[in-house]
């Protein structure tokens, strides 16, 4: 990949500079294979293994819901220090929530 695009034309794609010929030539073999379409036609579908009408399959135990909140409210740490506590198990659910967050619902 060229370590520079000089501009985007929509039309014809990147414009590259010289060194990026092997990059402009890769990007159109690849423009030829797709098909070609109008604005208002393109339609991106998320097809991904596992997912069923853009649900997530992961589904968190009705026992272990609220489980990272009650700790500390038992406790009184915050987020981060149950995070730096020492203890794994702490750490595990503290990092579970904070990629959950994350997580289109």
């Amino acid at each position: 990949m060229p370590s520079s695009i000089s501009s985007w034309n929509n039309a014809q794609g990147p414009s590259y500079n010289a060194s990026g010929l092997a990059a402009r030539r890769a990007y159109e073999n690849i423009r030829g294979m797709l098909p070609l379409l109008e604005d208002d036609e393109w339609e991106p579908e998320l097809k991904l293994p596992g997912f069923k009408d853009g649900k997530s399959p992961i589904r968190i135990k009705p026992k272990n819901r609220g489980k990272l909140t009650r700790l500390k409210k038992r406790t009184g740490k915050s987020e981060s220090e149950l995070y730096n506590d020492g203890n794994p198990a702490h750490k595990k659910m503290v990092v579970f929530a904070r990629n959950a967050r994350k997580w289109k619902h």
